[in-house]
């Protein structure tokens, strides 16, 4: 595949995404994708003083910087990879009275991940970030991330691709 169907190619499958929401200008294979699926794991842990208590979310902005890269060989393409280079999450937690008949108080929680998890050097208690992405590349569909898993107890933020 020539360089120009290739180009053209990527384009297409990066612009046909409903969430991306912006290309980085200084990196032209760097994006910005708006993720609404997030699930929260040990939230309770975030906020310690109120372990056990009912809580909810009641306002979610987050998002994923990625990029993407392809290794061209001269007998062709050889790889092509996506992966976070960073993510940045706000979220407003209700906490609600021990007889959860109304909120007790509003909370905030706001991270920016850009540390890679899985290695030895890991510092502990430092959050970082998981990419779970399918080996198997899907040609003809678009590739962005879709989804989070925030485990609070372990401090990982696992993006999960489409």
């Amino acid at each position: 595949m020539e360089n120009k169907n290739l180009k053209t190619l990527i384009e297409r499958l990066v612009s046909e995404s409903p969430v991306l929401k912006e290309q980085l200008s200084d990196d032209p294979n760097s994006f910005t994708t708006e993720i609404t699926d997030v699930n929260f794991s040990g939230l309770d842990m975030y906020f310690p003083e109120y372990k056990g208590r009912d809580m909810d979310i009641s306002y979610l902005n987050c998002s994923v910087n990625w990029r993407y890269e392809i290794d061209l060989r001269s007998w062709g393409i050889k790889d092509i990879t996506f992966y976070t280079s960073s993510v940045s999450i706000n979220a407003f937690v209700e906490i609600y009275d021990e007889d959860y008949t109304k909120v007790e108080v509003e909370k905030e929680i706001e991270l920016f991940v850009d540390n890679m998890g899985g290695f030895s050097s890991d510092k502990p208690d430092t959050w970082h970030y998981v990419d779970l992405v399918d080996d198997e590349m899907r040609y003809g569909q678009s590739i962005f991330p879709v989804e989070l898993d925030i485990d609070v107890e372990d401090m990982t933020v696992n993006v999960i691709w489409n």
